[in-house]
């Protein structure tokens, strides 16, 4: 395998150059070869991106374009596959230069992620500290590939720990997708012991609540980054852990004649049962509207400021929605914060 990092003057494959190029070819933990080359891009050098990299003008004045190190770098490559932090990034700018397109890739970030949902953060600095990877140079080409294929070996050792019915879902959803973390995990499925597999494979579905303990992200309002999003975890965390509350026995808000009014009114639901809870009119409103727009299938967009309390105003008619008919609601947010 390839682990590969680039350095570039921007993120605009269409546009942007490759300043740097950091590869090294290792076989589990066997380091096999190292290629690193500095690239002139044939124009200044943004500063942001010198202030990021260190690299300047200067360093790059004679270094050879990128042309004239393709031979050496595609027979470094050859068909091994290639393992990058964003890897389509890097895929990307290479074979915008010339360089073959790979038939095979694994990111680790998408492996980091599936496999730590609830990291603090999934850049690769962040990543590399959290796990004690040394990383002398960051942004620097060698150092970041280096520190991806520690990276990478570490989430095959993660991938292990995983129960057997969970690796078969991963699987399962490979083969329908092409996803590179799943096809890992049918590979360290193929190498578990004979008992293990047996097991999976006389499992239609693992079960869900452990696939779903595996995935889950826990946030906490602790770890909020702004005063709106800690006030909206601090009010789904309280709701977490009302058990059962007086009041909702004999007149629960499940959609079965609760409306958004009754919970978010000044003297609803949300009022009786959330300790320090602070009617907003424009939360009511726009909760309101989300469940209009259910109802009637529509699509809705909302502009909605600091404080308004986006989370349970979408949550709570989409909830009410699916109770009341016995459906099965999706959530999709393009944040995890949302």
């Amino acid at each position: 395998m390839v682990s590969l990092d680039l350095e570039t003057t921007g993120l605009d494959q269409r546009s942007d150059m490759i300043i740097e190029i950091g590869a090294v070819k290792f076989r589990g933990n066997e380091e096999i070869e190292q290629f690193s080359a500095l690239i002139n891009p044939g124009r200044d050098i943004p500063p942001f991106i010198r202030d990021l990299t260190g690299i300047s003008n200067d360093d790059v004045a004679d270094a050879p374009s990128i042309e004239s190190i393709l031979p050496d770098l595609i027979e470094f490559l050859g068909d091994h596959p290639m393992i990058g932090h964003n890897v389509a990034f890097d895929a990307g700018f290479l074979v915008r230069n010339g360089v073959p397109s790979r038939t095979q890739t694994f990111d680790t970030y998408d492996l980091t992620y599936a496999l730590l949902p609830g990291a603090v953060e999934y850049n690769l600095g962040g990543l590399g500290m959290a796990f004690g990877l040394v990383h002398d140079n960051p942004h620097r080409a060698l150092s970041d590939a280096l520190v991806t294929r520690d990276l990478f070996l570490l989430m095959l050792d993660k991938l292990a720990e995983l129960p057997a019915g969970v690796l078969s879902e991963f699987s399962r959803l490979a083969a329908a997708s092409g996803w590179t973390t799943g096809i890992l995990a049918g590979r360290t499925l193929d190498h578990m012991d004979s008992a293990a597999v047996f097991q999976a494979a006389g499992e239609a579905r693992p079960d869900p609540r452990e696939l779903g303990d595996r995935l889950r992200v826990r946030r906490s309002s602790r770890g909020a980054s702004d005063p709106e999003e800690f006030e909206e975890l601090e009010e789904i965390e309280q709701a977490e852990k009302t058990v059962e509350p007086e009041g909702f026995e004999n007149n629960p808000p499940d959609g079965g004649g609760a409306s958004v009014s009754d919970v978010f009114r000044a003297d609803g639901h949300l009022s009786r049962e959330l300790a320090g809870f602070e009617h907003r009119s424009q939360q009511e409103r726009m909760a309101e509207m989300v469940a209009g727009a259910i109802e009637e299938g529509e699509h809705l967009i909302v502009e909605a400021g600091t404080g308004v309390g986006k989370s349970l105003a979408y949550l709570v008619p989409a909830a009410l929605h699916t109770l009341s008919g016995g459906r099965t609601g999706i959530v999709s947010t393009n944040t995890i914060n949302l």
